[in-house]
């Protein structure tokens, strides 16, 4: 995309709990403060990957090495029954109604709403909507 055919999220962009689905339309974007539109697109500028997620799973403790963060990645990326059987996530108690979002180097858990710009890890943003 041309930087002239970008639009970003408010607070560079919002992350959600599993209640709240996020958009499948790539323009799609947060635009006002009394809306929640979560942000489709986050990236991670440090590890320049897409940040995935996953509904229904916290993090069942802290990861404290880069191969347990890209473990965290690759369960989230293949779908289907891998979450579950990572030992970093959790579906119980309040993971039924959380969402983790995973980079290759860092992971995160969210109940409700946060934005990047204030609760997210510093290297996630939004990496633009097109126009």
């Amino acid at each position: 995309m041309a930087e002239d055919e970008v639009a970003y999220c408010l607070e560079e962009g919002l992350l959600v709990s599993a209640p709240y689905d996020i958009p499948s339309d790539p323009g799609a974007r947060w635009v006002a403060t009394d809306e929640h539109v979560p942000c489709s697109h986050v990236v991670c500028r440090r590890c320049e990957s897409p940040v995935v997620d996953v509904p229904g799973f916290a993090l069942r403790a802290e990861p404290s090495t880069p191969s347990e963060y890209a473990s965290i990645y690759d369960a989230v990326v293949a779908g289907g029954d891998a979450p579950s059987q990572s030992p970093w996530l959790t579906s119980r108690l309040s993971g039924a109604t959380s969402r983790v979002y995973a980079c290759r180097c860092g992971a995160y858990s969210v109940g409700g709403t946060r934005t990047l710009r204030h609760h997210g890890p510093d290297p996630w943003t939004c990496g633009g909507h097109p126009v």
